[in-house]
């Protein structure tokens, strides 16, 4: 099996996403304390290794 590639264009397109969601994420978290930012941060991670072990 060949590993996937993204071409020239699709590097640009994935940083240009990275980039919008970067800036969400700053957005949504800015009004937050350093402890509820990490609060977050940790619950998020924890939902999305649930998705990732079955869990949805």
């Amino acid at each position: 099996m060949q590993p996937t590639r993204l071409t020239a264009a699709g590097r640009r397109q994935l940083a240009k996403a990275s980039a919008a969601v970067r800036a969400v994420e700053l957005r949504m978290l800015g009004d937050l304390s350093d402890a509820d930012q990490e609060a977050a941060t940790r619950i998020l991670r924890g939902m999305v290794r649930s998705l990732g072990a079955g869990g949805a």
